[in-house]
C-alpha cells in the first residue's frame, strides 16, 4: 500500500515538473532568437504552470494526511463539473504539447456527494494517466452518468488502452 501511494504520489507531480523542465529548457536554449513578446508569453505559462504545480503539491499533501488518517474523510455535496474544469486546467499545458484535446463533457452544477481532496486526486490521476497514453492529436473525454444513487465517472481517451488484467 505504501509502494502504490508513492508512486500516485510520483506519478501526479512528474508531469507538472517536466512541463516547469520544458519551458525552462525552451527559454534557456532559444533566449538570443526570442522576441520580447515571446519571452512574455512564456514567462506567463511558466507562472501558470508553477502555480498549478504549487497547488498540486498542496492538493497532494492534503490527500496524503487523509490517506495517513491525519485528515478525515469529509464527503460533501460538490460540483463535479467544477472539480474536472479544475483539474484539467492542471494538464492543459502539458496536453496543449502533445496536441492532445481535453473535453469536460460533465453538466454544469452536476452534483456529487465525496471527498473533495480524494476526487479531485482521483480525477488529476486518471487524466494524468490518459495523456502519459494518448498519441499526439488524441482526444480525452471526461464524462458523468447517474445510475441509480451513483455517479459513474469516465475518462475516455484514444490512447494505447489496457489489458483487461491491468482494468
Amino acid at each position: 500500500t505504501k509502494n502504490r501511494f508513492f508512486s500516485i504520489i510520483a506519478q501526479d507531480l512528474k508531469s507538472p515538473f517536466s512541463e516547469l523542465l520544458e519551458l525552462t529548457e525552451s527559454i534557456s536554449n532559444n533566449i538570443d532568437s526570442l522576441t520580447p513578446n515571446d519571452i512574455k508569453k512564456l514567462a506567463d505559462t511558466l507562472v501558470d504552470s508553477s502555480k498549478n504545480t504549487y497547488n498540486l503539491l498542496d492538493q497532494l499533501m492534503q490527500w496524503t494526511m487523509t490517506q495517513t488518517g491525519d485528515m478525515p474523510f469529509n464527503p460533501e455535496e460538490i460540483d463535479l463539473h467544477e472539480i474536472c474544469k479544475s483539474a484539467i486546467s492542471k494538464y492543459i499545458n502539458i496536453a496543449q504539447t502533445k496536441k492532445i484535446s481535453l473535453e469536460n463533457r460533465i453538466q454544469e452544477s452536476s452534483m456529487v456527494y465525496a471527498d473533495k481532496n480524494m476526487l479531485n486526486a482521483l480525477i488529476r490521476n486518471l487524466i494524468a494517466n490518459a495523456i502519459k497514453f494518448t498519441e499526439s492529436g488524441g482526444r480525452i473525454i471526461i464524462s458523468c452518468e447517474q445510475q441509480l444513487d451513483k455517479t459513474v465517472i469516465s475518462v475516455m481517451d484514444t490512447g494505447i488502452g489496457m489489458s483487461q488484467e491491468k482494468a
